[in-house]
Formats: structure tokens, sequence, C-alpha cells
């Protein structure tokens, strides 16, 4: 989780990185989208081959590697450099995504890895406030973005640290569907299952929106409304404190009613109507108002990550490689929204309407839903 805040952060810098490192708008859009790009190419195999190593040490070599790459960003010169970081970042963070499905299916009963994906959403929305605390580091250091930085590097090393003492795994004896851990897994096999193409539509409409909006909408509240970054970062944390809430809620009532795929059909649409109007006032309480209800539609996610463990027939080490497939196609979307958001603004030479355009791609999340079959508005304890 941490990993991906300090990620989704790199908006937040860029006023402060824009004159020193000659970002034009398709520079700043490749910055936002290398790191996914990394995420794109290496999810699958990781989820593929890594998958049969300990989750711990996956997730602490996934830290160590955060932490050099932190540190590189913070040195590079210029803006090749930089960008090549970015793109290690994200190879480090793929190194842990494997460990994420080992560790739930090794913990947590079939019936509630809903909520239990609902709960690390929660804990999402507590390390929102995180957002919060950036640009405050970034003013105190007289808007140094690399020493801001470096502090994001102390501040993983000491999130290693306590990994390191605290990070756990069940007996491989004792844990479901471990005595075929090591058996071969095709990736061919695993995509058989047409439900996983139907939701990486989703994840990738819904992407693109996103990725767009945390890479240029601070700095286009700062440009057109005089919105500060300051107040971007409490407009975003205001959603990540909803988000997590909301989307427990959401996902108990879920469980209980079995109504995934109408939950996702309803996901899609909600998503652009509470995140397109953000680009249309600079009024502090009307942003409130929306940031409040824009951080709701996030409670599809759950949803959609648990639907791989639920797969009939599915084993452990194929619930990696299905992430990583869903991992993927949600990274696609990093890469290509803050490229194509980009790019139409330096076509067009209207910012607004680049991140209008691309926040209706969130639709594909509905569109993707609509094909999946009624089983998934069923109870998991309900015969078919």
């Amino acid at each position: 989780m941490w990993g991906f805040l300090v990620m989704e952060t790199f908006g937040l810098f860029l006023p402060s990185m824009r004159a020193e490192l000659s970002l034009t708008p398709v520079r700043e859009g490749l910055l936002g989208a290398a790191p996914q790009v990394a995420i794109l190419i290496f999810s699958i195999p990781f989820g593929l081959h890594l998958s049969r190593f300990s989750p711990k040490l996956l997730t602490l070599a996934s830290i160590a590697g955060a932490v050099a790459v932190i540190f590189f960003q913070a040195w590079a010169p210029v803006y090749a450099l930089f960008l090549l970081g970015r793109f290690l970042y994200g190879l480090s963070l793929t190194v842990r995504e494997p460990a994420h499905p080992l560790l739930l299916r090794m913990w947590i009963p079939a019936r509630q890895i809903l909520i239990a994906n609902a709960s690390i959403e929660l804990l999402w929305s507590l390390g929102s406030a995180f957002f919060i605390v950036v640009p405050l580091v970034l003013e105190a250091l007289g808007g140094d973005w690399r020493r801001t930085m470096q502090v994001l590097g102390y501040a993983t090393i000491g999130l290693g640290l306590l990994w390191l003492l605290v990070g756990r795994e069940r007996p491989a004896s004792s844990a479901e569907g471990e005595p075929d851990a090591q058996r071969p897994v095709s990736i061919r096999g695993v995509l058989r299952h047409k439900e996983l193409w139907l939701l990486a539509m989703g994840l990738l409409g819904v992407e693109i929106t996103f990725s767009s909006f945390e890479t240029f909408w601070p700095a286009f509240m700062l440009d057109r409304y005089d919105v500060t970054i300051k107040t971007s970062a409490l407009l975003w944390t205001i959603t990540g404190l909803v988000a997590g809430p909301s989307g427990l809620a959401v996902n108990l009532v879920v469980n209980r009613l079995g109504k995934r795929r109408t939950a996702l059909r309803i996901g899609g649409v909600y998503v652009v109507l509470t995140t397109i109007p953000l680009l249309y006032s600079g009024s502090f309480p009307v942003l409130v108002a929306i940031s409040v209800l824009h951080g709701m539609c996030f409670s599809f996610y759950p949803i959609v990550m648990t639907i791989p463990f639920q797969l009939k027939g599915i084993r452990a080490r194929e619930i990696a490689v299905a992430m990583g497939f869903l991992t993927s196609a949600l990274t696609l979307g990093g890469v290509s929204g803050p490229v194509l958001a980009g790019f139409i603004h330096e076509v067009s030479g209207d910012q607004r309407l680049a991140l209008t355009l691309v926040g209706f791609s969130g639709l594909a999340l509905t569109l993707g839903a609509l094909f999946l079959s009624p089983e998934w508005d069923r109870r998991p304890d309900e015969a078919p």
C-alpha cells in the first residue's frame, strides 16, 4: 500500500520540478506512466515465476528495491535519469504483487476474501492522509522536491524494518491449497476464464481516468482556478478518507447479498459522474462535496480483486497469475491515461477538454459487467 501511495504523489511534485527538468505535457505524461509501464510488462511474468517464493521475502525485496530507487530519483540530475527511476520504481512494486494473493489465501477463509480486500481499502483510506502530509513537508523544505523524496525514502526504510519484525507466513501444511503450490502453472489455463477479460476491460477504463487525474489534476486546478497544491492534497485526502469506510460498508452488503455484477454495473457510471465534475468548479465547498461523493466510487475495486479467488477450480498460484493479469490491465490504463491526456492537451491546447474526454473511459467497467454471467449476482454460498 505504502509503495503505491508514494507513486501516486507524483502529481503533487510536478509544479516544483517543471522548470528544473524542462517538462512539457507529454513529458509529464511519460513520467506519470513510467512506473505503470514496468508493472504492465512484469505483472504476469512475476505472478507466474515469483509466486513459488516466500511472500514475506518477496515483500521485503520489494521494499528494499523501492528504497534504492526513491533515493535514485531524488538524485537524478536530468529528465532521462528521473524517467528511468520512475520505471525502476514500478518494477520494485511489481516484485511484491504475487505475495498479496498468496498471503490472503494463507490466512483468510474464501467467503471472507471480499471483506479482507475491503478492509485493505480501508487502510488505503487511512493512508490517504499522506497526501496532505507531502505538501506540508515540501513546503517545510522550501519547495525542494529532492529533499522531500529523501524523506519518503527514509520513511520507506522504517516500513521495511517494521515488516521484517511483524511479517508472518502460515505454515504450508495447514494452508488451503498448498500441497499443489509447486505444480506448473499455465497462463493459457488461467486466462480461459472469460470473467478475467471482462474485469480487465473495466479496470483498463477506470484507470485511464484515475491515472490521468492523479497526474494532471492538481496542476490543472492551480493553473485554472488558483487552487493551491495543498488544497488539492486536502481534497485527495477527503476522497481517500471516504473511500475506505464507504467501500467497507458497500462490500459488506455485497458480500451478504452476492450482487457483485450489479455493483460493478453501477460502479462504472458512478466513476464518471463523480470524476468529471471535479474539473468544472474552483469553489472549495463544491469541491469538498464532489470529493466526498467521489470517494465512494472506489467501492468497486475490492469486488474486482475478489472474483479471481472465487473462480471455479482455481489454485493459489493461478490466483497470483490472474491477479497479475488484472494488474497488467490496470496499469495499461495507468500508462495510457496520462500519455493520452497529455497528447490531447498538447493537440487541443485545452487541458480540461483532455481530462473530460478521458473521464468517460470509466464506463468500460459498466460495459464489462454487462457481460458477466448471472452467477456473479448470487451469494457465494448459493448453489447455481
